[in-house]
Parts: C-alpha cells; sequence; structure tokens
C-alpha cells in the first residue's frame, strides 16, 4: 500500500476455455482492505461475485475463490457440449457480502443446482461462437463464467460459452444460464470482509496515519475554520481507535520513511459533557509550530456518523490533530484524554 492510496480508511458517510466476462472491482476477490470501496452488501445468493455481470458463476474449485477450510474436488476442464449429450442438472457457484449476526460481514460462497429446464440451455451452448480477428476489444480485469452440466449417465461437462466477438456470451447464452430454477445446496464463508467492530461502529478496519505523514513532509497551508462549531456542537460524535500495526507500513513522499498504518481496536460514542470539552477544546487549539520528537503514536478518528466532519487525534506522544485540511492543531492531554475515558 503507497501513499496513493490517499486517507484510506475513511469512516463510511452519506459496494473450449471458458468464456471470460470484466470485472469491475476495486481489489481481487473481494479482499479485505481498509479504505477500498465495494460494492453494494446484498444477501447471500443474490449479489455477484465480485461484481460479475449477471452473477452467471464461477469457478467453485478455484484458488481464489475456495473457502479457507480447503478447495474442493477438481472440475473438467471446459469443453464444447458433446453431441448427443444431455444434461440433467447443472451447478455453479456465485458469491456475495453477507453480514453475518455476531460474526461481522463476510464472502460468501453459494453453491447453486438447477434439476431440470435445461433443454433451452444445451441449445443455446451449441451455437456457433462470433469469432472476428479483426475486433478492437477494450482492456478489461477478467473472471471465467464457469458451470457444471451432468447427464443422466452421472457424465461432468463444464461446456464452453459461445461468445461474441470481444469474449462477452452471446446474449442467448446469458438468458438461458439466468431462467434456470437455480436452489442453493450449501453456502460456505470464504474470508471476512469486516469485523464485527466495524460492522457495529461504523468504522473501517484500517486506516493511513495522516498525522505522522503530514507532519514529516510538512504542512503550508493556512488554518481553515476548526471544525466542529462549539456554538453548534453536534447532538454526539463516533470515536474510532486504532493502534499500530508495525507490520503494516507505508510511506510518504521519503519512501526510506515508514509510517505503521492504524488497526481498528476499539470505538465508543462521544456525547455530553466530555462532547462539549473536546469540542470547545479543538476549536481553541492553535496550528502545530514545533517538530514533535517523540515516536508515532496511536491515533482516533472523531467524526459526526453520516455527514462528517472529520477528525484525527493522536491519543499519545504530541496530541497533533489533523482536520482534514492538510493542517495540523495543537491539542494537549487533557482534551485528548476525553476520546479515552
Amino acid at each position: 500500500m503507497g501513499e496513493t492510496t490517499q486517507r484510506c480508511g475513511l469512516p463510511r458517510m452519506p459496494r473450449a476455455a471458458a468464456v471470460w466476462v470484466p470485472v469491475l472491482i476495486c481489489a481481487a476477490l473481494l479482499t479485505a482492505i481498509g479504505g477500498c470501496a465495494r460494492s453494494g452488501q446484498s444477501s447471500v445468493g443474490t449479489a455477484d461475485v465480485a461484481g460479475e455481470p449477471g452473477g452467471l458463476g464461477v469457478s467453485c474449485t478455484d484458488p481464489g475463490f475456495a473457502p479457507v477450510a480447503g478447495p474442493s474436488a477438481a472440475e473438467p476442464g471446459p469443453q464444447p457440449l458433446p453431441t448427443g449429450f444431455a444434461p440433467v442438472s447443472a451447478s455453479r457457484c456465485v458469491f456475495s457480502v453477507a453480514t453475518v449476526p455476531g460474526d461481522g460481514e463476510w464472502q460468501m460462497r453459494d453453491e447453486q443446482q438447477a434439476d431440470g429446464g435445461l433443454d433451452a440451455l444445451a441449445a443455446a451452448l451449441r451455437q456457433p461462437s462470433e469469432d472476428n480477428p479483426g475486433t478492437d476489444c477494450p482492456a478489461i480485469a477478467i473472471v471465467p463464467v464457469v458451470i457444471t452440466l451432468v447427464d443422466a449417465h452421472g457424465r461432468k461437462v463444464v461446456p464452453a460459452l459461445p461468445h461474441q466477438a470481444c469474449g462477452m456470451p452471446l446474449p442467448s447464452v446469458e438468458q438461458a444460464i439466468r431462467a434456470l430454477p437455480w436452489r442453493s445446496v450449501s453456502q460456505t464463508k470464504v474470508r471476512q470482509t469486516r469485523s464485527q467492530l466495524e460492522v457495529s461502529s461504523g468504522c473501517s478496519g484500517k486506516y493511513k496515519p495522516v498525522i505522522a505523514i503530514e507532519a514529516a513532509e510538512g504542512s503550508t497551508r493556512s488554518p481553515d475554520a476548526a471544525p466542529f462549531d462549539p456554538g453548534k456542537p453536534p447532538a454526539a460524535l463516533a470515536v474510532c481507535r486504532y493502534r499500530l500495526d508495525p507490520a503494516d507500513t507505508i510511506s510518504g513522499a521519503n519512501p526510506s520513511v515508514a509510517f505503521q498504518m492504524g488497526v481498528l481496536s476499539s470505538a465508543t460514542t462521544l456525547s455530553g459533557a466530555a462532547l462539549s470539552r473536546f469540542v470547545t477544546a479543538v476549536h481553541a487549539a492553535p496550528p502545530v509550530t514545533t517538530r514533535c520528537a517523540q515516536p508515532q503514536a496511536p491515533f482516533a478518528i472523531v467524526f459526526v456518523k453520516d455527514t462528517g466532519p472529520y477528525l484525527m487525534v493522536e491519543l499519545g506522544g504530541c496530541y497533533r490533530a489533523d482536520d482534514g485540511n492538510g493542517t495540523l492543531r495543537q491539542l494537549d492531554a487533557a482534551a485528548v484524554a476525553l476520546l479515552t475515558a
């Protein structure tokens, strides 16, 4: 993860061979990395795999999609539908992101099966592909569409889907796959995308150490108006606390200097008298004028849920705050202690 990630981890404010289809995803297979936008959440079995158009299905044994418990039995390789092959059932895997009560948010693998209505699909699979070597095709990320067919004799075939000139399945093939009476056979957790703490608090799991980076690079901006006007304080402030992870670092303008990423450790809500004292202290805090000689400190993200604004505060060290505008403000231990009480 490099400096180009920007403010990775901002709190959420108001997600033959098999034919290839485009995948518009932030990170391959929804790998859980802080601050990376994901496609919308949904219930198991209704979402597409990591943005796969149409949710036509993918390989259940691909190492990238297999659950952490280990891969399943190998599937046969893709091939044209054999002459006379009459499928009686079809199977596939689709993936979604679902909230598991008490256990956060997970990428789920849903193995599905269809036991009838396969005549239209068999006919569609026997169409010729629209190959045209002279066609200019866009360069896009891709993932294979994989379904497995079984006939009355138990023979398995992974059919090669007839495709358009740029590799997309023929519309009639897509329609035939979607029209099958799919039912869920089993659902398996693949990997956790958000912890229960992230889900319940609305905080991101990881956060970029903005204060340490900006302090090292030097801020030349004039201070803007401080956030959280004490004359019109918010009803409550969300507080997300982050510990430092020495195994996960990021560099700023100087690649030889590494800063530790923040990992969510706890969360709370600031309200009442403590909120008033904190807002007043932030509003009165002057810009930082001296260099901090203390080591990088854990920090907190403070924000108004759903609307903002945002503030990052060091929970130790020199007690600096970043208002999101490139200006570091100087708080004191008493003001910062309000965030850890």
